[in-house]
């Protein structure tokens, strides 16, 4: 069980707490096994892929332009 206030670095306040970090990586690793399995049903599923990536930006803008022509 993680404690009430379970920031672990004491700058000027407390940051970066415990549960935020576990919840990232829970959720990361709910993408991957999500991609995983709708890949094993032999189906490509739109990814975007991240924006600090070098094309990562140029990627992601066939998904921002077919979905705002689809609004």
């Amino acid at each position: 069980m993680i404690k009430y206030k379970s920031a672990i670095f004491d700058l000027i306040e407390k940051l970066a707490p415990v549960s935020m970090m576990l919840n990232a990586s829970i959720i990361q690793v709910l993408e991957i096994k999500t991609v995983e399995k709708i890949m094993s049903k032999r189906v490509k599923p739109k990814v975007w892929m991240s924006a600090n990536i070098p094309g990562g930006i140029e990627f992601n803008n066939k998904y921002l332009k077919e979905y705002l022509l689809l609004n």
